[in-house]
């Protein structure tokens, strides 16, 4: 094969957020020494209800995905992870969604110091599905732990 589309879904909620010709990156599963660009070529009308999803019943829209590169490890049926570029924020630092933890109506962060972790509020300037774009709080580099350390299990 020499080019690929991908079918993807997109929820409801993030359908607004899209438009024909903006930019995609690809990580496909069975080609993971590589990351590939396209572009929407065309999102769905009409949604379609996905009961696999559980309750609620999430409502999802088909986006059509044109790549931009080929290679020959090209095979239908293969799947991957779409992500598309929404928006470019220079220097940004992101964590996980499950690194921030709740502790007295504020936003902190367990990040790694010396032999130890040390809780810090953060700030928090977006969020994108399972990334959380920290303004403040975090320096790049700093590991943050992904489960509260204070918690005994």
């Amino acid at each position: 094969m020499t080019t690929l589309r991908i079918s993807a879904r997109v929820d409801e909620t993030e359908r607004g957020r899209l438009a024909a010709k903006q930019p995609v990156t690809v990580q496909l599963n069975a080609i993971p020494d590589r990351q590939f660009t396209g572009h929407i070529e065309q999102i769905g009308a009409i949604a379609s209800l996905d009961f696999s999803s559980g309750w609620p019943i999430t409502r999802n829209f088909i986006l059509e995905i044109a790549l931009d590169q080929t290679d020959p490890r090209f095979k239908p049926g293969i799947t991957g992870q779409v992500t598309v570029i929404v928006d470019r924020v220079p220097h940004a630092i992101t964590i996980p969604t499950q690194a921030m933890f709740q502790k007295s109506g504020e936003n902190v962060v367990y990040v790694w110091r010396g032999n130890q972790f040390e809780e810090r509020a953060i700030e928090v300037g977006r969020r994108s599905g399972d990334k959380i774009l920290v303004a403040k709080g975090v320096s790049p580099g700093e590991q943050v732990a992904l489960k509260d350390p204070t918690l005994k299990e």
